[in-house]
């Protein structure tokens, strides 16, 4: 899977000869050919196999353990003077809970995972009995939820006799849910094999088209119809989301068609049940539930705290939306702060107007500050267990690759990985903060520390006294306290930074423990389900689609080592088109160096040549994944047999044509995205496209780097909205920096740049942007120059 991204260099395949143009838009002719497939049977890797295995064990144990628990005493007994114990549950089925709230998810991955890698290698009867396995996951589901099924869910408003029990009927709907979108994951990737089959395989021959074949480039794309769609679609989702809220019960323990029905009709002053109120605030509140009565059998509830989550996602998507459509606003959310950019000072301070009305809402205004049966220790809990599903709904936002929230800040997904981070620790923090207080709570009642790891609890859940036995019937606790003490090692010790950046694939695999965490939390929390819906189905979504885009096929055209390690790999597509913004990366997957890594690499080439290539440095040890590539490149290793997968493209490129002038700044390695948009705006200009000047600022450690890039700098040499200035710190001493050489046609100065100046010459621009993207000391020097002179500035991510 993806590690610390390694940025590449762009090669040249031209670059012997002095050219005084850039060559013509390339795209590769196509020309019938018999199918590889027919000529050698594809082996399945071993990742598939194990991917298989892992799914059906997780899946087998997962139904197992659901079946088991749905006939204990708990659920399984209407008459509770014949139950086995006081708490309708024994360790056995704890474990066996246990075994299915992991388990289901796991195996869904797991199969997603394998089909995913079935469409790469075309295999169709694979994909067919997965997408069987799905639609009689829904069939068997379909029998414990049939009872709300009928009814609508929504529109539930009478009891169905005979009908499952509320924990049967939630684990239903989520297998239901889950089977139907592997089912639709796997009938796509099924129906592009077959597609595929149908289409002769092409062979890629000739390399070059002219002008006339390959037609002018296209106009920059615009930003603002597309953040507007997004940000539109955003709020429609959110105000879905709230009006699903509204209706049904915020709890797992109401998702019966008796349950649903009796909190329809709930109104002011009611109970939903014997221990929740419809209103939950106290009588000197700021906020309180608004109650819209639709019909007799119909009250909406509207809820302060998620009213005011939903706000703030909308307030943020407005404010980014207009920033992207106006540029003055743009502009203004893009200016330097000391402590970041306006448009950042201005989300910071949503979060905290956020943080402090939920404070409010949650240690205050709710009906538990006032209850006099509640301690003062026990509201902290509560308080903070409210905090902590906040934290949970805000995790996963960031990191979803296709992010809607993303597009609307337009910003890159690797950018908004400090929110994710930051909030991940802050919620392991509430985490256990909530659990120290509640051991207050528990000590209090003398069942402090036995009750911490108790199964059954002491906990007098149901009135009884401690001398009557572990009788707490409410599983979820222990459940919620085993999750949260390997959270803090799975997802606390082990995502440090250092993890992060030395044993990667140690960090990616068991961070996967959040999906124990989000199925433990909507077991345990209530109004959990209220918060995190959205990012749950959002992050699946991101999910499925990632998976799909990794299962088209691709076909390597070249692999060859050049100069100084670096690796050129030349890709086609075999099914649709692959388009692509300059400065955007893809994540790789190479099956003959690693079936289960994904590495992020930059697209070397300009959108307008219609090409997908990748020129990658081998850095670090011998054992990395670009080292391991440079290998086989050296070895001559045949590109057709090479099983090569690709997800993205990501990053979101800016809208150029806002800017009067772009300084690309590049060190080393960094050069490959500046290349990218350099050449894309080159290529428009002499097409008669409007854009910006731009200036090309590179330091390279050799002279011969700028050979890699021959075709495109010599073109350039004497443009004047197209300016160079290249530097080579690698070999002459500091006492001769500053001598003007030239290196094939290439005019390069000897040492550094003066990065300061160089900005604020391009500050006397009316709209100047400045991307840099190099090492840490470089990416500081032009930062504080774009503060300084308040000009617009971006730096590239180079850690994940």
């Amino acid at each position: 899977m993806p590690r610390p991204p390694s940025n590449s260099l762009e090669l040249d395949d031209g670059a012997s000869e002095a050219a005084e143009e850039l060559p013509t838009p390339q795209c590769w002719s196509q020309e019938p050919s018999t199918s590889v497939r027919r000529r050698r049977r594809r082996r399945w890797p071993t990742s598939v196999l194990a991917r298989l295995a892992a799914g059906t064990v997780a899946a087998s144990l997962a139904y197992a353990g659901h079946s088991k628990f749905k006939r204990s005493d708990l659920y399984g007994v209407a008459d509770r003077s014949k139950w086995r114990s006081c708490a309708g549950y024994d360790q056995r089925d704890f474990a066996a809970v246990a075994a299915a709230t992991v388990g289901f998810p796991v195996a869904w991955f797991c199969f997603a995972g394998a089909g995913s890698a079935a469409a790469r290698l075309g295999s169709l009867p694979l994909l067919m009995a997965l997408a069987a396995g799905a639609l009689i996951t829904v069939a068997l589901a379909y029998r414990d939820a049939s009872a709300i099924l009928r009814c609508g869910v929504l529109w539930c408003d009478a009891a169905v006799h005979n009908e499952a029990s509320n924990y049967a009927t939630t684990v239903a709907l989520m297998l239901l849910i889950g089977g139907l979108a592997a089912f639709l994951l796997f009938a796509g990737l099924a129906l592009r094999v077959a597609r595929r089959r149908s289409t002769p395989t092409t062979t890629l021959t000739e390399p070059l088209l002219d002008d006339a074949e390959a037609g002018p480039p296209e106009p920059l794309p615009t930003k603002a119809p597309n953040t507007i769609a997004w940000t539109v679609s955003l709020i429609v989702v959110l105000a879905l989301l709230l009006l699903l809220t509204s209706i049904l019960p915020n709890s797992w323990q109401g998702f019966t068609s008796a349950g649903i029905a009796k909190y329809r009709r709930t109104g002011a002053g009611a109970m939903v049940d014997q221990w929740t109120p419809a209103a939950p605030e106290g009588k000197h509140a700021w906020f309180h539930t608004a109650f819209y009565q639709i019909n007799a059998r119909l009250t909406l509830k509207v809820y302060p705290d998620v009213v005011l989550y939903y706000a703030f996602l909308a307030a943020l998507a407005v404010i980014a939306c207009a920033g992207r459509v106006s540029p003055r606003v743009g502009r203004l959310l893009r200016r330097r702060l000391r402590m970041g950019s306006v448009g950042e000072c201005v989300a910071l301070g949503l979060f905290a107007l956020l943080l402090v009305l939920e404070g409010r809402y949650a240690f205050v205004d709710h009906q538990y500050a006032s209850d006099p049966t509640k301690g003062r220790w026990e509201v902290v809990a509560r308080g903070f267990g409210q905090f902590a599903n906040l934290g949970l709904a805000l995790l996963l936002l960031p990191v979803a690759r296709t992010s809607i929230i993303a597009e609307a800040f337009g910003l890159a997904w690797e950018q908004l990985l400090w929110v994710h981070i930051w909030v991940g620790y802050a919620t392991l923090l509430l985490f256990v903060v909530h659990a120290l207080c509640w051991y207050k709570v528990y000590a209090a009642l003398h069942i402090f520390p036995e009750d911490v790891l108790e199964i059954p609890m002491y906990y007098p859940t149901n009135g009884q006294p401690k001398s009557a036995g572990r009788c707490s019937d409410d599983w979820t606790v222990p459940l919620a306290t085993i999750t949260t003490f390997l959270a803090l090692i799975f997802l606390g010790v082990l995502s440090h930074h250092q993890v992060r950046r030395n044993h990667f694939e140690v960090f990616y695999y068991t961070h996967h423990f959040f999906i124990a965490v989000y199925a433990v939390a909507l077991w345990h929390a209530a109004s959990c389900w209220y918060l995190v819906v959205g990012s749950l189905v959002h992050a699946c979504a991101d999910r499925m689609a990632r998976l799909s885009e990794a299962g088209r096929r691709w076909r390597v055209v070249a692999l060859e080592p050049c100069f100084d390690g670096v690796v050129h790999l030349e890709l086609a597509l075999r099914d649709g088109a692959f388009a692509f913004e300059a400065g955007q990366y893809c994540f790789l997957r190479v099956g003959r160096i690693s079936d289960l890594e994904w590495h992020p690499f930059t697209l070397s080439g300009a959108p307008s040549d219609r090409r997908i290539q990748f020129d990658i440095k081998a850095m670090g040890a011998e054992g990395t994944f670009a080292a391991r590539l440079l290998r086989l490149a050296e070895d001559r290793v045949d590109a057709k047999t090479l099983d090569v997968a690709v997800e993205g493209p990501y990053g979101c490129a800016p809208s150029y044509t806002q800017y009067d002038a772009v300084l690309l700044v590049a060190g080393g390695i960094g050069v490959t995205p500046c290349h990218s948009i350099f050449r894309e705006l080159y290529i428009r200009a002499a097409a008669g496209r409007n854009g910006p000047a731009v200036k090309l600022l590179w330091v390279a450690r050799h002279r011969r780097c700028f050979e890699l890039f021959g075709t495109t700098l010599r073109a350039a040499v004497g443009d004047d909205a197209f300016r160079l200035a290249l530097y080579v710190d690698g070999e002459k001493p500091r006492d001769a920096w500053g001598e003007a050489d030239a290196h094939q046609g290439i005019p390069f100065t000897h040492g550094r740049p003066d990065v300061k100046r160089a900005v604020a010459d391009l500050a006397a621009c009316s709209s100047p942007y400045v991307f840099v993207c190099g090492p840490p000391g470089l990416s500081a020097a032009c930062a504080a120059a774009a503060l300084e002179h308040d000009v617009a500035f971006h730096s590239e991510v180079f850690a994940f």
